[in-house]
């Protein structure tokens, strides 16, 4: 269900500018994830990994490369960089994947 919601969610805002949606999710996250300095050549995955107290969803992305990461989805439709999925997963008990 979360998963199916971030989809939704994000398939809304990419309407609007005739973006492809299932490519898309995958290139916003890449995206964040390297503006934060970090290599992630492909997303090959995304999946919601649940809720902040304040209700923003976060999400983690896989990457071809092996590496895992931890995103919020902001407000303004955006994607935040977290962390590393191993340090989210420590801290929160949460699996990424």
């Amino acid at each position: 269900m979360r998963n199916s919601l971030l989809y939704v969610v994000v398939a809304l805002c990419l309407t609007a500018t005739g973006t492809s949606f299932a490519q898309s999710v995958e290139r916003i996250a890449q995206a964040a994830i390297n503006a934060k300095g970090k290599d992630c050549p492909n997303v090959t995955a995304v999946k919601a990994v649940g809720k902040t107290e304040t209700g923003t969803t976060i999400v983690a992305a896989a990457c071809s490369n092996g590496q895992r990461h931890v995103l919020k989805l902001l407000p303004n439709d955006t994607l935040e960089y977290v962390s590393t999925c191993a340090v989210f997963e420590s801290k929160s008990k949460v699996k990424c994947f």
